[in-house]
């Protein structure tokens, strides 16, 4: 009986044993009806650890357990072969396209890859520029070239403006004469940021401008054999060159005069006018001056201020611009001396020794100056320090009461409430007389004097109908 016992005891014992076991397998999501393959590999393939413990299924063996065999999953056909995948060539070519005006010798070129990287040459001058990350330049190129007509050209056209493109993706090409205003302009103006303005061979003065809201950009050169060059960016032929006399040869020779030394790349202010820049463009034996401009009646010395006043005369001369809506200067592009007083008086002495009187009724009295007077004070007032390179105030209207000076290698200022600099009182007592003179004419003591005036007075509506 006591035999019996125990042994009814052992099996209720092994009974419970089994029963702890079975509670510690059932685990629903690792049996093979449920659980993926990938389920799977990752409890078996999982990080060990430092212990070297976990990710193992628990079992009763001291040993791993076997993956169980997925059931109800067919394997895939073998018959099929995987698809082959084609790597992307992410220089493939997307765009190119040459803009050419051979008369002039521009022949510039674009291309663009599938990874937006373009690249701009200069085909005359083997300059290259590279860029990336470009994908709106890609866009508008693909846009504008596959819906474009050209025109038939004549071979012998040599100042037509010649495209040719190739959309080797969409299998399209063409070439032709280039006659739609916006893309002229926006090609002209892109290669050109990028790569400068263009100038015909052997040419010795240039001046690019950009467009503004007043004019489109525009180009002119003076050229050693005796031609003067302009076009505007969105014209599709380039008009032909004149021929020049007599009038150009201060412009040459003010060249002459420059001492390279002393110029600066860049004479830049905010224009009131708006955005716009300008290249001034001089060659030299040394090395060709590229000089960047805004604003030019406000930055530029005397010393190109003689050029820069013949260029911009060639260009109202040669190039048909309609400037009737540009916004009034602040100061007169020729300009040596401006003076505006705060009883509304303005004194403005020119490079060509006149003079003018803007009065506090608005009547215009002009007269003549000897210049070496004038020189020769400025001069003084320059190298006393009691002016200030640059301008500032005067673009600012930070005073009623404002002197601007054009030195032979910088502009000055100054400005001032009601105190004038004690220094500065010789001077300004010199402008006033001179405003006296202008309006009333010299002491008859001094009718000698340098100074010759003669009133205009300022057209009037009445004067006019």
């Amino acid at each position: 009986m006591q035999r019996k016992t125990q042994t009814l005891a052992i099996l209720a014992l092994l009974l419970l044993i089994l029963l702890l076991i079975g509670c510690n397998t059932d685990d629903s999501s690792l049996t093979s009806s449920t659980a993926t393959f990938g389920d799977l590999v990752g409890e078996f393939e999982g990080d060990q650890g430092i212990e070297g413990q976990e990710g193992f299924v628990p079992t009763i063996y001291p040993t791993r357990t076997a993956l169980p065999t997925a059931t109800g999953v067919s394997p895939p056909a073998t018959s099929t072969p995987n698809p082959t995948v084609t790597p992307i060539d992410y220089q493939q070519t997307a765009v190119t396209l040459s803009y050419k005006i051979p008369g002039i010798g521009l022949d510039r070129r674009i291309s663009a890859n599938i990874s937006s990287q373009v690249e701009v040459t200069d085909a005359t001058t083997n300059q290259v520029v590279k860029l990336s990350n470009q994908p709106q330049v890609l866009i508008e190129l693909q846009q504008v070239l596959k819906d474009i007509e050209l025109e038939p050209i004549q071979s012998d056209c040599s100042m037509c403006v010649r495209l040719e493109y190739e959309l080797p993706i969409a299998g399209k090409s063409g070439a032709g004469w280039l006659q739609d205003r916006r893309l002229l302009a926006s090609l002209e103006n892109y290669t050109a940021a990028l790569l400068g303005a263009h100038y015909p061979e052997g040419t010795l003065i240039g001046l690019r401008r950009t467009a503004t809201l007043f004019h489109p950009a525009h180009t002119i050169a003076v050229t050693e054999d005796g031609q003067i060059w302009h076009w505007k960016a969105n014209e599709s032929r380039v008009q032909s060159s004149s021929d020049y006399g007599d009038e150009i040869i201060p412009l040459l020779e003010a060249k002459e005069r420059l001492e390279p030394e002393n110029l600066r790349e860049r004479y830049v202010i905010s224009c009131p006018q708006g955005p716009g820049y300008e290249e001034l463009y001089l060659a030299d034996d040394e090395e060709d001056i590229k000089i960047r401009l805004t604003c030019p009646e406000l930055t530029l010395p005397s010393a190109l201020m003689s050029i820069y006043v013949s260029l911009d005369g060639l260009v109202n001369e040669l190039i048909e611009l309609d400037q009737s809506d540009s916004p009034e200067l602040l100061v007169p592009l020729s300009a040596l001396l401006f003076f505006e007083r705060d009883d509304g008086f303005i004194l403005t002495v020119f490079q060509d020794n006149s003079v003018s009187l803007v009065a506090d009724q608005g009547q215009i009295l002009t007269g003549t100056i000897s210049k070496t007077v004038v020189l020769s004070l400025t001069n003084q007032l320059v190298e006393s320090e009691l002016v200030q390179p640059g301008m500032v105030d005067i673009l600012q209207e930070t005073y009623p009461n404002n002197i601007f000076l054009r030195g032979e290698q910088d502009v000055y200022e100054t400005g001032w409430l009601d105190s004038i600099n004690p220094e500065l009182t010789d001077f300004i007592a010199w402008l006033d007389d001179l405003i006296q003179q202008i309006q009333f004419g010299p002491p008859e003591d001094e009718a000698a004097a340098d100074t010759a005036l003669t009133p205009t007075p300022v057209p009037t509506e009445e004067s006019t109908s």
